[in-house]
């Protein structure tokens, strides 16, 4: 099982300050000059080919279901961030407007395992007067941006410099500049973007987990998805079942106490893992590029 031996080794922690030291500002760093426009327009942040895949698998085929329209869906947001942008909008009086966007249907008890939220709202409902009214509260989604996901994420899509990031003026400078070789690449974006380059690759960290989660909960027979199946009768079934965080189904199936649980989500949290990931890279790109001297002289 993918990362379950890592997440449960207490000393896993990394300081930020262990990564390499890179050089100091310069004009290719991204700056967010927090203009509010990637908050006003939430909607659609699904790039084309996974558009097209969630439009052909999302919809009954695979375990996992859109239980919203494509259309309707914003960015996306893990259950325990969920709680706490409902904390937020408790604190605050507003209504948050989070609803569950993706699950799985497990036919063993008859309820669905909620994966994702979003935010059902064209503008973020935290966005006031051009701020985030829960900044500290925020989640990777929010925190990644400009990145739509990072070098790290195997998909079927072919790949491409663009496909990293959406649509933001302040990285159109940057762009051109960016190395193709993927170990140059990952030094450069580290040295550019800083913390928002770690949130994308921790966000991706932590999709790869929930998918091995839910393999291996089906090869556990703990989770017996409906795949193939019509779709509104799928959904039929979904709206009259009970609803599950994933988290939670995790404690309650005793795949992890709630202390390690809770220790998972805090490593999370403080990109433990993308530390660990970038910091390999970077040093294997280091040390290919010390044996190339090495050789030459």
């Amino acid at each position: 099982m993918i990362f379950f031996d890592f997440f449960l080794q207490g000393d896993a922690k990394l300081n930020p300050d262990s990564l390499p030291v890179l050089n100091e500002q310069t004009h290719l760093d991204f700056i967010c000059h927090r203009c509010g426009s990637c908050c006003s327009h939430i909607r659609g942040f699904l790039g084309e080919d996974e558009k097209k895949f969630f439009e052909e698998y999302a919809y009954g085929k695979l375990p996992l279901v859109q239980l919203i329209p494509i259309e309707r869906t914003s960015f996306p947001l893990w259950d325990w961030e969920a709680k706490r942008f409902q904390e937020g909008a408790k604190e605050l009086n507003i209504d948050s407007k989070i609803i569950p966007s993706r699950g799985v249907f497990d036919q063993k008890e008859q309820r669905t395992i909620i994966f994702t939220f979003s935010i059902d709202s064209d503008s973020c409902t935290f966005l006031h007067n051009g701020q985030c009214r829960i900044y500290d509260k925020r989640g990777f989604i929010c925190k990644l941006f400009p990145f739509q996901k990072s070098p790290f994420l195997k998909t079927k899509e072919s790949f491409s410099i663009h496909s990293l990031f959406g649509g933001c003026p302040s990285i159109t400078h940057i762009i051109p500049h960016v190395p193709k070789e993927s170990a140059q690449m990952v030094r450069f974006l580290h040295e550019h973007f800083g913390e928002t380059f770690l949130n994308a690759v921790q966000h991706d960290i932590v999709t790869e987990w929930a998918n091995e989660m839910m393999i291996m909960l089906m090869k556990k027979n703990v989770l017996k998805p409906i795949m193939n199946y019509p779709y509104d009768l799928l959904m039929k079934k979904i709206s009259s079942s009970p609803f599950i965080d994933l988290t939670e189904f995790l404690v309650e199936k005793a795949i992890y106490s709630r202390e390690q649980m809770d220790r998972i989500i805090s490593d999370f949290d403080h990109g433990v893992q993308a530390h660990q990931r970038i910091k390999e890279a970077i040093e294997d790109d280091f040390h290919s590029s010390d044996e190339g001297i090495r050789s030459q002289e």
